[in-house]
């Protein structure tokens, strides 16, 4: 069975719109169809192209599958008509799908990829080519050449990232961060007064 990841599918859509001539006269609309008629199912985070909040959904032609999806989706999400999700994001999720396939909207978020990219380009730093239109990556191959990549060179610049930006917001040495962290008296987090049930220290009584 084909089941597609739809995350990104107005996204993965267009790009195909862009970069194969047989789908150039063709709209995101139409390719997003065309690919879900294909597969036999989808799972879909909605944070993503669905433009919103919180939510998702699994979509599938099986009708016996879907059932057993069904018995385990009440145990562990909630009923099947609603998931758990409160009936403003489900209109949201139904508006979102629709919304996102507008080529306007998927215009503005190519544009503004774009105008990163370039400044990422004459910043001479290396990226991942063609960029996409949700974010760039940063190619930590060419960026850190002396890490194999078995040694995982995109990890190894995540994480120098995160230790110069925190050391800069705080302007704090990676070692004196330690020493401080090693260092920091703790003060004991007792509630004022207590009535009524046993407290850590042997008293009777409840938070106040």
């Amino acid at each position: 069975m084909l089941f597609l990841d739809a995350a990104r599918f107005a996204e993965n859509a267009c790009l195909v719109t862009q970069h194969e001539a047989a789908y150039r006269d063709m709209s995101p609309r139409q390719v997003a169809e065309q690919a879900f008629r294909m597969a036999d199912g989808c799972l879909m985070s909605a944070k993503k192209d669905g433009i919103v909040h919180i939510g998702g959904f699994l979509g599938m032609r099986d009708s016996t599958l879907a059932e057993r999806c069904e018995l385990l989706l009440i145990a562990t999400e909630g009923i099947p008509t609603y998931g758990g999700l409160a009936g403003r994001d489900l209109d949201m999720i139904a508006r979102g799908l629709t919304e996102v396939t507008e080529p306007c909207s998927l215009r503005a978020r190519a544009d503004a990829a774009s105008h990163l990219a370039r400044l990422t380009r004459e910043a001479g730093i290396a990226i991942v080519e063609p960029p996409g239109l949700h974010a760039l990556y940063l190619n930590a191959g060419r960026l850190l050449p002396h890490i194999a990549a078995h040694r995982f060179p995109g990890h190894a610049l995540a994480s120098s990232s995160i230790s110069k930006a925190a050391s800069a917001r705080w302007n704090w040495a990676p070692s004196t961060l330690a020493a401080r962290t090693r260092t920091a008296p703790r003060s004991p987090q007792r509630p004022t007064s207590w009535s009524g049930s046993r407290s850590p220290d042997g008293r009777t009584g409840s938070a106040t």
